[in-house]
């Protein structure tokens, strides 16, 4: 049996002693650690590999979904909050589940049980791919896969790419492809002439018509720009192409 390694980040006393118990009690659980602060728990999150976080919305120094935003590469993220009113937002950032305290074993059980089929689709990604891509730098071009035949997608016409959970969406001039892959395998692919600007985006740098603090606007499309990525965009886009007096 797979183990799912979990972290517990929790500033109740009881309900850090609670989530705890059934954690350990799970066999498809392995605890790694437990946290009463997100900041306690960033060195765990930077230096170990976690498959599994559930994290509380209500912490002192910060919320726990900015928190999970601010992540570059989170683990899968079941929210544990008293609160029902951070349920919509919490799946911006993509959260697994959402449980309301206090939490039954039943709900805890379907939260996990939906882990575990994320987990076997991230896995499924990881060794297949629905593009037929070159390992060429000057790759002009490269094929994908949409139900029973492959369409080209010329790497120039891509304005951006979107995440969507183990599938991507290529959006170009005319078209969007959507194809299972990840992010990370045709960010690798394609070259410097895209970058990522937000865990879930890739952006086509040659096809941004205008950008501030928080978002670049591609051919109408307005994209975020994540925090982790604030100081590579600045760097590496805005400081060689913006114009100074």
């Amino acid at each position: 049996m797979t183990q799912i390694r979990t972290l517990l980040l929790e500033d109740e006393p009881h309900w850090q002693i609670v989530l705890r118990r059934m954690i350990e009690a799970h066999p498809m659980l392995d605890l790694g650690g437990v946290y009463s602060s997100p900041l306690e728990a960033l060195p765990a999150l930077s230096g170990k590999k976690y498959d599994l976080m559930l994290l509380d919305v209500e912490f002192a120094e910060i919320n726990g979904i900015d928190f999970a935003n601010s992540l570059d590469n989170p683990p899968l993220i079941i929210f544990v909050t008293t609160h029902d009113r951070f349920a919509l937002k919490s799946y911006e950032v993509d959260a697994v589940d959402f449980l309301v305290k206090p939490v039954q074993m039943d709900r805890f059980l379907q939260a996990i049980e939906k882990v575990n089929r994320r987990l076997e689709l991230i896995n499924k990604v990881a060794t297949n791919t629905d593009l037929v891509m070159s390992e060429s730098p000057e790759m002009e071009f490269f094929f994908v896969k949409e139900q029973n035949e492959y369409s080209k997608v010329i790497i120039d016409d891509i304005l951006y790419v979107k995440s969507l959970e183990n599938y991507i969406q290529i959006i170009t001039h005319d078209t969007t492809h959507t194809t299972l892959a990840s992010l990370n395998f045709i960010e690798n692919k394609l070259g410097n002439k895209f970058m990522r600007i937000h865990r879930s985006y890739l952006v086509n740098l040659n096809h941004i018509d205008s950008f501030n603090n928080e978002t670049v606007v591609v051919k109408g499309n307005e994209l975020p720009i994540g925090g982790q990525y604030t100081e590579q965009f600045k760097s590496d886009f805005v400081l060689r192409n913006i114009f100074k007096k």
